[in-house]
């Protein structure tokens, strides 16, 4: 790759990748002295960034595949805008590729198996997920829903987070390496 790398970090890269939404009028077709000030990474917009988006993606996908979620689960939007103006809408509607990392990780083996001698609870694995990838759960109320008791929630939480917080080290440090290779940080 030619001159200094697009991104200055994995994480700005990782972010763009997962975030950008192209629009055709924002391609690097458009005439340089229109303003590309509020484009993501650089002036990237249209295929050009569906493009970086693309290799950076790829790189993840190079990755064990539960690295790849937990990257995905990390950098995604939780939910993305919604302009449908329907009644019953939010403004909003779920991001399904977060949500898909989630419920992947959450069925794991290496997060199943982490409460081997526990009682498994799917939905209390899957609010202990989401409640790592920063969505408001509070483990009481996960408890409750999930129909265990607090101290089972907290034993679980312990157990999942510290191979959450492992996998996500792993993941990050391997993408770092793939995409400084790649020249894209």
């Amino acid at each position: 790759m030619d001159g200094d790398p697009l991104f200055d970090s994995a994480n700005a890269a990782l972010a763009f990748a997962y975030n950008f939404e192209g629009r055709p009028e924002t391609s690097s077709m458009v005439p340089a002295s229109d303003d590309r000030s509020k484009l993501p990474s650089k002036g990237l917009g249209g295929l050009d960034g569906s493009a970086q988006a693309g290799m950076i993606k790829a790189e993840v996908n190079a990755l064990d595949r539960f690295y790849g979620f937990i990257l995905a689960a990390k950098f995604a939007q939780h939910h993305k805008p919604c302009a449908c103006k329907a009644p019953c809408c939010s403004g909003f509607t779920a991001n399904w590729e977060w949500r898909e990392a989630i419920g992947l990780i959450s069925m794991a083996p290496i997060i199943v198996t982490a409460t081997f001698n526990c009682m498994s609870n799917n939905r209390l694995r899957r609010g202990i997920v989401e409640r790592y990838f920063k969505e408001p759960v509070k483990l009481k109320e996960l408890a409750i829903h999930a129909g265990v008791n607090a101290d089972t929630a907290s034993l679980h939480n312990e157990r999942i987070v510290k191979i959450l917080r492992e996998s996500e080290r792993k993941a990050m440090d391997a993408i770092r390496e793939r995409l400084h290779a790649a020249g894209m940080v």
